[in-house]
């Protein structure tokens, strides 16, 4: 929020959450790669926010179900994954998506399907989801 703050002159108007998200998405990138150079030592890392409502064991299943999406996410090419998490998990639209990453609408609905294709067929061999009887004719 601080960097659209401090651009807000150069946020066209109707295209300000695509502005963000796109910042965001640059953001969290840069800090990826500098995760991958520099790793935190386990031990050093602050425990993960725990929701005091859950028990232990929905708490794992939760941690579990979290890692195994993360897993299937990261297999994804870069330009799949992008457009699939602004649309599916950001719930974008297609425009809003193109504004974002700066790529016709078209090639996002392409993205968007493909990366659903990868998805599933990604989740399917690692066991994250069972075989459809549709997918095993």
């Amino acid at each position: 929020m601080l960097i659209a703050s401090q651009r807000a002159s150069d946020i066209a108007s109707g295209s300000e959450r695509a502005f963000v998200f796109r910042t965001v998405a640059n953001l969290a990138s840069k800090m990826h790669r500098s995760r991958r150079r520099h790793p935190e030592d386990p031990e050093d890392a602050e425990g993960e926010l725990v929701d005091g409502g859950l028990n232990p064991e929905e708490l794992l299943e939760q941690r579990r179900a979290r890692e195994a999406l993360d897993s299937v996410l990261k297999a994804l090419p870069t330009d799949l994954r992008a457009a699939f998490v602004l649309f599916e998990i950001e719930g974008l639209s297609q425009p809003e998506i193109a504004a974002a990453l700066g790529i016709p609408t078209g090639t996002v609905a392409s993205r968007v399907r493909r990366a659903r294709e990868a998805f599933t067929r990604i989740a399917v061999q690692r066991g994250v989801l069972p075989e459809s009887p549709a997918r095993k004719q």
